[in-house]
């Protein structure tokens, strides 16, 4: 997927009128990690050069088996459009606002459909050499697919002929 500049002026972009700065996010950031059970965690802080992360440690029993996976999750970067003789920035309380909501969602999501952290945060795993783990999923999903699929169960189809009009009440 190619990379555009995302503005914090662009209609879809959410929280734009958020208070809190990024700071305070992080605050947050870290205190849900921490309600969630998530204690390994490592932050790159340099919005100078563009660069804010979190990464974290999952340790979770999957099928039996204790699996620890290294998650890195980056701030989206939304940008402030230069006004004439200023360079454009990166807005960092809108970027940090949408990291915690996209944290915190994803935590959610995991509690509340009972599915393991690792499978919630899939798209944010990294291997052993920082890559994401998604990238090598993708390349060989075709193949992933196919494994041992069950069988669907066959389903009898039925034609249904409705001869009521519009407005009326079909028999």
């Amino acid at each position: 997927m190619e990379s555009e500049k995302i503005y914090n002026d662009d209609s879809e972009v959410p929280y734009k009128s958020t208070e809190l700065g990024p700071r305070q996010s992080k605050m947050e950031i870290e205190g849900l990690l921490a309600k969630y059970g998530i204690k390994d965690t490592a932050w790159r802080w340099d919005p100078e050069n563009n660069e804010v992360f979190v990464g974290f440690s999952l340790l979770e029993n999957i099928n039996g088996e204790n699996v620890c996976s290294y998650v890195k999750v980056q701030a989206p970067l939304i940008w402030k459009r230069a006004k004439k003789s200023q360079r454009e920035e990166v807005d960092w309380r809108i970027s940090l606002r949408v990291m915690f909501w996209f944290i915190k969602s994803t935590l959610e999501v995991s509690f509340l459909w009972r599915i393991h952290k690792t499978v919630a945060f899939l798209p944010f795993l990294r291997n052993a050499k920082d890559e994401p783990m998604a990238t090598m999923i993708l390349s060989r999903i075709e193949q992933i697919q196919f494994m041992e699929l069950p069988a669907l169960p066959s389903a009898k189809t039925q034609r249904i002929n409705i001869t009521s009009k519009p407005g009326e009440i079909p028999p």
